[in-house]
């Protein structure tokens, strides 16, 4: 029937088609030959579709397609040409496969025997070749996933020119109803609850002592502008950035499929709202070069090594596999906004390297990063968790505003290797603004994981976990400026703002003094440049109203020393080399007085703390003279405690001391085994509760290693720790007045 050039075909014969009509299919049509269409004609379906017995293609010309996403081309029928669609849905192409025996039931471990495999009790449709047909059809243009799960035994080519896209839904997703609102990738299971998108790396991380479970039969899942090759797959050609996924969610099983990869490209790829669980890695790119690579909102949660559903196994490779491995040439990159983690041992987050220009902001990483051989690369607002470490690598980065959570590894390593082997000729330059590296001191959730870099200071016993000491290592090659970068220790809070300076060794594990005795204004601002040179200018006046004036005891931290009465010491110390400390009168080291509560409301000072283990911890206050709390004071303070006796003496052995460089904190915490990280050393101090002929000082002065200091007193011969081209000034006694250069 035709009406006004539309012919409604309800046989199931093929008809005559004609160029510039419209046919209405309520009917499935079989063919026996390849059909060409004449150009510009509509395809409307209705009920109707496209079928054969044997392998046959249909070439459209500017053909229009309007269809219900329902099958409307049988298994062994192709689409060629052009196509003139907004969107192709694999639910167009009748599958080829209904899985069953193949399936792997979830609520088993890895089978021992033959016998353990089981048959799937409903049949799962295996999309690979839909997917496929739909992004052949398409060329280029959107493949639009709707809601639903999509089994796939084989992997899947994206040529550039690709979206392949689903409802934005992170991770497998349900409503109000119980209805599947994501469109999630894995092969077949139990049940539609029951998820594995398996993909194995050939003859690694096997499971040898047992059956061979059904593998999967390439290397990645997913291959992006390569070909799709176990072994080599080899690069198409160089494309501008133009292929992208979105909105979809990859799941596996890595008791069945402990070796998953899900895909690998050689172009710019854009992933935006794209999921993965349970991978140890979500995309490796080819060493080829690609601009745009751009990773956004985006969701990667590798799981413990552990046994049960998901756990993978552990990686070996000394190296450790990225998740997220972005290596190779390439401009614009952005990584931004991703929640990426995992606490599975040698499973790494994110690697750089060649890049010529990039973004990594706004994103939670909860894993090792890697920057290498990179130029202009931007590492802003991110939070990083789980003890994890940056390494950066003969690069130019600039790092502002990031929260690093500290664990028992150097949070930050810059260094410049090339090929495995140190370089003097390279270097890095980084520059830091605004980052902080974060102490708990509460109890983790994640601290089960015995495999944790987490710092976990309520552990007892061989399992205590203490973090690193040092903040930063560098190499002499690099360049490093710093402009307030601190310590934070979170001990009421997250929005608790307590500055503490950081400290940084070379890699040589030799703490680099001349950075960490300056540290209280260093870490505030400071340049650091090859051969660790320190360039700084900063002057204090009133160098002996600094001090720490009062304890308390609070249970927000809980004390892990042995139980006793603890008396407290500290000393100011501007410049320790030179012999510059505050002090009022010829004690080095002044008593803090402790304010204890009565238990009626009221309070009384001592001259101890009682402390009990597992208890209330320590608060240390610090102010001006007078007894009054003043945030933002920079100076170094050494502590020293020690445990009173029945007698009422310091007892054998308890002596103990710390140098913390206080940088605007007005609050120090105590839990007995450091403060703010830095741990209490056990060694005897000289100089405790005894008078010492000392200088007082009125103002310092710090230079770029120079030093200009006003004194009440002259300084006399030998000038121990003085520098040539040092000042100091007498503003004493002024028949006794001079100002001294110290000479060669």
């Amino acid at each position: 029937m035709k009406i006004n050039n539309t012919i409604i075909v309800s046989n199931n014969e093929c008809p005559k088609f004609e160029a510039n009509n419209t046919y209405i299919l309520t009917n499935t049509i079989v063919l026996t030959t390849d059909l060409a269409l004449p150009e510009n004609i509509t395809l409307i379906f209705k009920g109707g579709k496209f079928t054969s017995e044997t392998e046959i293609k249909i070439k459209g010309n500017n053909t229009a397609l309007v269809a219900p996403i329902t099958p409307i081309f049988g298994t062994k029928v192709t689409p060629t040409g052009k196509w003139n669609i907004d969107k192709a849905y694999p639910q167009w192409f009748e599958p080829t496969t209904f899985l069953s025996t193949t399936c792997f039931d979830k609520n088993a471990t890895v089978p021992n025997t033959p016998a353990e495999w089981k048959p799937a009790t409903e049949n799962k449709i295996d999309m690979a070749d839909s997917i496929q047909k739909a992004i052949n059809m398409k060329e280029s243009g959107t493949v639009y996933l709707i809601a639903g799960s999509y089994y796939i035994t084989k992997p899947i080519f994206i040529p550039w020119g690709i979206t392949l896209e689903g409802p934005y839904s992170h991770s497998y997703a349900f409503n109000n109803n119980n209805e599947l609102i994501s469109a999630t990738i894995f092969p077949a299971f139990k049940s539609s609850l029951d998820y594995n998108f398996s993909c194995s790396i050939k003859g690694e991380l096997e499971i040898t002592d047992k059956p061979t479970p059904p593998r999967f039969p390439a290397k990645y899942m997913v291959y992006i502008n390569t070909s799709v090759d176990v072994e080599k797959p080899i690069v198409k050609k160089y494309v501008t950035p133009w292929i992208a996924l979105k909105g979809i969610c990859f799941i596996n099983n890595a008791n069945a499929h402990p070796s998953s990869r899900c895909i690998f490209a050689a172009s710019g790829v854009q992933l935006d709202h794209t999921s993965w669980s349970s991978f140890i890695q979500a995309i490796e790119y080819a060493d080829f070069y690609s601009d745009g690579k751009s990773i956004t909102n985006c969701l990667f949660n590798g799981t413990p090594n552990a046994t049960g559903q998901g756990a993978l196994p552990e990686i070996t490779d000394p190296n450790g596999i990225y998740a997220f491995d972005l290596k190779g040439l390439g401009d614009a990159l952005v990584f931004k906004h991703n929640h990426v983690g995992t606490f599975h041992k040698g499973q790494k987050m994110l690697f750089l390297q060649q890049c010529g220009g990039g973004s990594i902001d706004a994103n939670i990483i909860n894993g090792d990063i890697t920057i290498s051989i990179s130029k202009g690369v931007s590492f802003t607002n991110n939070h990083i968790e789980g003890g994890a470490q940056i390494l950066i690598d003969t690069s130019i980065v600039t790092m502002r505003e990031n929260f690093i959570e500290k664990g028992l590894r150097t949070p930050l390593l810059i260094r410049s290797f090339l090929d495995g082997k140190p370089e003097s000729y390279a270097q890095n330059i980084v520059s830091m603004t605004g980052d902080t590296f974060i102490i708990y001191h509460d109890k983790r959730s994640d601290t089960a994981n015995p495999d944790s870099d987490i710092y976990n200071p309520t552990d007892t016993g061989d399992t205590l976990k203490l973090p690193s000491e040092t903040d930063i290592e560098i190499d002499n090659t690099a360049i490093l400026s710093l402009t307030n970068v601190y310590r934070n220790d979170l001990v009421v809070g997250f929005g608790a703002v307590n500055p503490i300076g950081i400290r940084i060794d070379t890699f040589e594990n030799n703490p680099y003094f001349l950075f960490n005795d300056y540290s209280y204004f260093a870490s505030q601002q400071c340049e650091i440049s090859r051969n660790e040179q320190l360039r700084a200018s900063v002057a204090y006046t009133n160098i002996n109203a600094p001090t720490l004036y009062i304890i308390q005891k609070t249970g927000h931290i809980i004390w892990q020393a042995p139980s006793g009465e603890y008396k407290y010491l500290y000393s100011v110390i501007w410049d320790n080399r030179r012999g510059i400390f505050g002090h009022e009168n010829s004690r080095l080291y002044k008593h803090i007085p402790a304010e204890l509560a009565n238990g009626n409301g009221s309070s009384y000072t001592s001259e101890t703390v009682p402390l009990t283990k597992n208890g209330a911890g320590v608060l240390i206050a610090v102010g001006i003279t007078g007894s009054q709390p003043y945030p933002g004071l920079n100076f170094m303070a050494k502590l020293v405690r020690y445990r009173i006796n029945a007698a009422g003496n310091m007892a054998n052995n308890s002596v103990e001391h710390v140098t913390i460089p206080i940088a605007g904190s007005c609050t120090l915490y105590d839990d007995g085994l450091s403060i703010c990280g830095y741990r209490w050393k056990k060694e005897a101090v000289p100089g405790l509760d005894v008078d010492l002929d000392l200088i007082k000082y009125e103002s310092y002065a710090f230079n770029s290693g120079h030093v200009e200091a006003a004194a009440y007193s002259k300084v006399t011969p030998p000038y121990n720790g003085w520098l040539p081209g040092d000042t100091i000034s007498n503003i004493g006694n002024q028949n006794d007045w001079s100002v001294q250069i110290i000479k060669k």
